[in-house]
């Protein structure tokens, strides 16, 4: 057939520098349309001129007119994009963007007669995807369940998956594959010491080939989280105060990682308490609540309160100028909003009250303090305006009723608390749909996000345009692949929905533009009965008469 063709010349010619298409059989074969016509899969390609030659048998051009070349950009109309007459070997394409692009042909005779007549219900003889940009690859270092070591690599490319990743290390015999580990094809394990020894290579290659090469010198990242959660013990032991206080960890050696694979010691701080309403003070000892979901609030009522600060008393000569907080331990709180609300207390005031309320922000990890905002009635909350994305530290300074207290953080003070603000919602497509097996429907998708959880995908379907969704499957892993054993007593029409949440709460989504039809029915023919046929034969002598 002739789009079998099609598929055939362009999977050839996507290795070179330009794209193929190749058109053959007549122009009849165009009218042959079918109840619910399947999409040809899509080609993926970092080319961006397409050269399309037009090859049709020379008597089937003699009654036409001219011929057309229509293209479909990101789901968009049919554009007529070039015409040519009926001997024209080729068309020129020049992609402007990277997108989705459909590309069908159709003739024009010499009575005006388009074929096909309406390109909306003919599927597209070609699906093409241009993507010349190139994954960015960040890694980050964290510890599992049981303690260990783990490095997780983040790809950020609109057509990446995760099989496209490679990661090598140094060894005495020649470069080795790092493996993942089974069902997290980004964590890997350090198990091998040789993986210290040398920065790792790093290579992320999308569908379209687009190739991103970086090394990682995974003994840095230890060596700076052992640093990092020693430093917030030792503050941690000093702002609190106890009679027998924990010695804090013994100093790490620059460049030297401990002897120990296992550690407690990277193990994700929980966040702060999160108050139950504005004003009060939390019980104590009650376990922390997860990240505010702003989405839910904005449609729903007003954005939550943040976390509550605790906050050190107003200092009096007696005491340090510098204010320090009950608790250094408090973890990193996920919002979708730069608007931020933030409950806090205000311990042992004394019999001068409380004169001010002044918000200092970091976005270095407190190397350097802003001064952003003065709470101006001095009661909790206090709602704050963050610059943007991005991870800020807060902190909080009282001044009291005789102007004692109200110091700015001094240089390299830890923020009481740190808020990361992400507004981006992650990247979410819906891969082609293939034709049901053995009763099992195979639905695809690939989803990126820097802050994606550990089960944040959710997929939906419906049974017609405009009805409700019904659940496939809830909080699932990003793993790129569901198999769903579709319902039999539903119909044939099906519509399908990815949604996939962050940890902040935005909500990236992917439709299915058109109904997807999964019909199981076998064809089968019966014979209803056999005649004979009359055989004519000529008449002996008569042949010339």
């Amino acid at each position: 057939m002739m789009r079998e063709w099609i598929r055939k010349q362009l999977g050839t010619a996507l290795a070179t520098t330009t794209l193929w298409l190749g058109l053959g059989g007549g122009a009849a074969l165009w009218a042959q349309a079918t109840p619910a016509p399947a999409l040809p899969k899509i080609t993926y390609t970092k080319n961006t001129k397409f050269h399309l030659p037009v090859q049709m048998d020379a008597g089937l051009r003699t009654n036409l007119r001219e011929v057309c070349l229509f293209v479909k950009v990101n789901g968009g109309d049919w554009i007529r994009h070039e015409s040519g007459l009926p001997n024209t070997q080729h068309f020129l394409y020049n992609a402007q963007r990277d997108g989705e692009y459909w590309f069908n042909l159709a003739t024009v005779d010499k009575a005006g007669k388009m074929t096909p007549a309406d390109l909306n219900k003919e599927p597209p003889a070609l699906r093409v995807v241009v993507d010349s940009q190139a994954p960015s690859v960040d890694a980050q270092s964290l510890t599992n369940a049981d303690g260990e070591f783990c490095v997780r690599f983040q790809v950020q490319d609109a057509h990446f998956e995760p099989k496209g990743l490679k990661v090598t290390f140094r060894t005495p015999l020649g470069d080795k594959t790092w493996e993942p580990l089974a069902g997290e094809p980004m964590l890997f394990k350090v198990t091998d010491r040789q993986v210290l020894e040398h920065p790792v290579k790093v290579t992320a290659t999308d569908q379209c080939g687009n190739v991103t090469s970086r090394d990682v010198n995974v003994k840095e990242m230890l060596v700076a989280s052992l640093a990092k959660e020693q430093a917030v013990r030792t503050v941690s032991a000093t702002a609190e105060s106890k009679p027998a206080p924990t010695p804090p960890a013994p100093p790490i050696e620059p460049g030297k990682l401990p002897d120990f694979i296992k550690s407690e010691a990277l193990k994700p701080a929980l966040p702060p308490a999160i108050m139950e309403k504005p004003g009060t003070v939390p019980t104590p000892n009650a376990p922390p609540l997860p990240p505010i979901n702003t989405n839910a609030t904005r449609e729903q009522g007003p954005v939550p309160s943040g976390p509550a600060i605790p906050v050190a008393p107003p200092t009096t000569p007696e005491t340090s100028a510098n204010v320090a907080p009950v608790s250094a331990a408090a973890g990193r709180l996920m919002l979708n909003t730069t608007r931020a609300v933030l409950d806090y207390r205000i311990d042992q005031v004394g019999p001068s009250g409380i004169s001010r309320v002044d918000v200092y922000l970091t976005s270095d990890a407190g190397q350097q303090w802003q001064r952003i905002q003065e709470d101006a009635d001095r009661k909790s909350p206090v709602e704050l305006e963050l610059p943007g994305e991005g991870v800020f530290g807060i902190r909080l300074a009282i001044t009291n009723g005789n102007g004692f207290g109200g110091s700015a953080p001094a240089k390299g003070e830890a923020p009481t608390c740190t808020i990361e603000v992400d507004t981006t919602s992650p990247f979410v497509q819906l891969r082609p749909l293939d034709p049901p097996q053995s009763g099992m429907m195979e639905i695809r998708w690939s989803a990126s996000d820097k802050n994606l959880g550990t089960e944040p995908v959710s997929i939906f379907y419906r049974t017609r345009a405009d009805g409700p969704w019904q659940v496939v499957a809830r909080n699932m892993k990003n793993e790129a692949m569901f198999r769903w054993s579709f319902p039999k007593d539903q119909g044939h029409t099906f519509f399908f929905k990815v949604e996939v949440t962050d940890l902040a709460g935005n909500v990236g989504r992917a439709e299915t533009a058109n109904p997807i039809i999964l019909d199981l029915t076998e064809p089968r023919a019966a014979v209803l009965g056999v005649t004979g046929a009359p055989v004519i034969r000529p008449v002996s002598g008569q042949g010339n008469n």
